[in-house]
């Protein structure tokens, strides 16, 4: 059987029961339709089938969330919000559509420049998934969601209580680990935060990321020889990867190998010529050494460059351009 026909039998099970009414009939014929021309990419007219099945009957809530499905693949997600809000307005237990509506606030809210505004979302995200979560309580997406809503919030306990019932419910799932250990570590619990992330890899050792923050957090110990073990088995498993060599860089600063920590970030800029961190880190270590031995004017001149270049890619870096003013040499040519 191919999906769409599974598609039509979703829909006739969706909509149809006992003494189905004429208007019942056509809001099923226009939703079926309009959910085989999704299925085909063919979202405008969809659009079109499933407002008509809208107009043949307001009152199926499955309706309004294929709609507001097909805003959100769009792009649209204000309408996608409205038409999932009128999904859970006419039938207040269903869960998808208070489950999708709250995925649509949390990509509002990523899309979203003004703190104020972004939190706004991150809020009424939260509101929709715990009624979700109480609808379905043990669905792993939205208490993991639920979760990540909280962290960004700055609700360190809720987050932490969210993503632990998470796991609960699939013991096996590397991400729901990586996110406490990211939890506690905002939260200053290092060994609980290394304890979670070498769950998560315990799970699946193949996870640059959360390599590159079980170094971080061992960096945050001082404890220099695991965070070089962790970054480098980062850079193993992902070759393309500058952010594990940039990792390495500014550990090697802090203990003073500067050749190592400039070989490491010279390795950066070539995985991500775009790297404004790793550019800044170069300049960093020439700077470092020209203020030793201020004779030596070829490193200043090459951690100017270094950090000029790190202002192109990212201009937001206040503290270094004082640095670049503070270092560059005055013009003493003759004046007109």
């Amino acid at each position: 059987m191919d999906l769409k026909s599974l598609i039509l039998i979703a829909a006739a099970v969706s909509l149809s029961g006992c003494g189905q009414t004429p208007t019942e009939d056509a809001a099923f014929k226009h939703f079926a339709k309009g959910q085989v021309m999704a299925y085909e990419g063919n979202l405008d007219d969809a659009l079109e089938e499933l407002h008509q099945a809208i107009q043949a009957n307001p009152d199926l809530s499955v309706i309004h969330t294929a709609i507001g499905d097909i805003h959100r693949r769009q792009g649209n997600y204000v309408l996608a919000v409205r038409s999932y809000q009128s999904a859970s307005e006419v039938n207040p237990y269903a869960f998808l559509p208070h489950y999708n509506l709250g995925v649509t606030y949390q990509l509002l809210a990523k899309a979203e420049s003004i703190i104020e505004e972004f939190q706004a979302y991150l809020r009424l995200a939260a509101n929709v998934y715990i009624r979700a979560v109480t609808l379905r309580p043990d669905d792993f997406e939205t208490n993991l969601n639920l979760s990540v809503c909280y962290f960004q919030l700055g609700k360190n306990d809720l987050a932490e209580q969210y993503c632990r019932r998470a796991i609960d419910i699939d013991p096996e799932n590397t991400h729901a680990y990586s996110n406490l250990g990211i939890i506690f570590d905002r939260q200053g619990r290092l060994y609980d935060a290394i304890r979670a992330y070498k769950a998560s890899l315990e799970r699946d050792s193949q996870q640059s990321p959360i390599l590159i923050n079980l170094g971080s957090t061992y960096l945050k110990q001082n404890r220099f020889d695991a965070a070089l073990e962790a970054f480098e088995l980062a850079a193993q498993v992902d070759p393309t990867n500058a952010s594990p060599w940039e990792r390495m860089g500014g550990m090697y600063y802090r203990q003073e190998k500067f050749d190592n920590a400039l070989a490491a970030y010279r390795k950066a800029v070539k995985l991500d010529s775009s790297s404004a961190s790793a550019h800044r880190g170069i300049g960093v270590i020439h700077m470092t050494r020209f203020v030793k031995d201020t004779s030596n004017t070829q490193l200043r001149d090459e951690a100017l460059a270094a950090w000029n270049w790190s202002l192109e890619i990212n201009p937001a870096q206040p503290h270094l351009i004082r640095l670049i003013k503070k270092y560059t040499p005055q013009y003493t040519g003759p004046k007109l």
